[in-house]
């Protein structure tokens, strides 16, 4: 592989990511489940900007410095993607609504993870001091590697795995796509892995990690067009496609049957409360009507 070309690729990918990471840093929505997005695109991008710099550097012809030079910034490099997955964990199981990541469950789950997340960075540590010392040659992979293979995999598939399940339950077309995006958003670095340290086609490696987040990206974009921000239910727009599509495959003696409900006294909580506990009043409902809608294969919408 031309380290040109290679290089080229990795700066289109950092360009991808270093756009939607600003994209995110810039949104208002600063909840959990982003800033875990956040902190997977940041790290991801150091990763491909050290891979980079590692290219470059392997092409030193003063073989010791570039040997030393090329362990410490692989380091790096692999101390970055392992914090990336870590991050991609948290982000899949916190955007599922797993309960591992609420309650006394969430502090707990952190906390082991991130003593997990260091000692795999010790262990990255010293496969790159095993490689330096024996002289391996960076595209010569030992045990320690396929350790961390199988450790990456691990906590990227547990999770999809996870969605996938709950993808097949939920009726709810707001939280269905969003599961989905989930089970997608493992199957790229996944394949990452595979191709890039398994066939050892490494020019694929990076736009398949940068696909992924890609993907992800654009996805949320598209239910927050859908999705009512306030409640989570599908809005209005949703509705009417819902039913313009239910039209078409409604049999001639099959009937459609609707509920429309409203809260009494709604004002009322905004006018003494405030408008905070008037939306917090407005997400205990939806999330009741989710529920009922859940259970007997229903749809539900916010139409005002």
């Amino acid at each position: 592989m031309d380290f040109l070309l290679y290089s080229e690729i990795n700066i289109f990918c950092t360009a991808i990511l270093l756009i939607i990471l600003v994209h995110c840093l810039t949104s208002p929505q600063k909840t959990a489940e982003n800033k875990f997005f956040i902190s997977a695109v940041a790290f991801s991008v150091l990763t491909t900007v050290f891979d980079t710099v590692r290219t470059c550097i392997y092409q030193y012809e003063d073989y010791k410095f570039s040997h030393l030079a090329g362990t410490a910034v692989s380091a790096l490099c692999l101390i970055c993607f392992i914090t990336a997955i870590f991050f991609c964990f948290l982000y899949m199981e916190k955007a599922q609504d797993s309960i591992i990541m609420k309650g006394k469950y969430r502090k707990t789950t952190i906390a082991v993870s991130s003593a997990l997340l260091c000692f795999f960075i010790l262990f990255a540590l010293l496969y790159e001091v095993n490689a330096y010392v024996s002289g391996r040659p960076d595209t010569e992979h030992g045990f320690l590697f396929f350790i961390q293979l199988f450790i990456a995999f691990i906590y990227i598939i547990i999770p999809a795995f996870g969605a996938a399940l709950k993808s097949f339950k939920e009726k709810h077309f707001a939280d269905k796509g969003k599961l989905m995006s989930i089970c997608s958003f493992a199957l790229y670095p996944v394949c990452c892995i595979l191709f890039h340290h398994i066939i050892d086609v490494s020019v694929i490696a990076v736009p398949m990690f940068t696909l992924s987040y890609l993907f992800v990206f654009i996805e949320t974009e598209r239910r927050m067009i859908s999705v009512d921000p306030v409640t989570g239910l599908d809005n209005r727009r949703r509705i009417v496609d819902y039913l313009s599509a239910k039209k078409k495959t409604l049999d001639y003696n099959e009937k459609l049957c609707f509920i429309i409900t409203d809260i009494d006294s709604f004002k009322n909580i905004n006018d003494s409360y405030g408008h905070n506990e008037g939306d917090n009043a407005l997400l205990i409902i939806s999330s009741v009507l989710k529920d009922f809608c859940r259970k007997n294969d229903c749809f539900c919408g916010r139409y005002g």
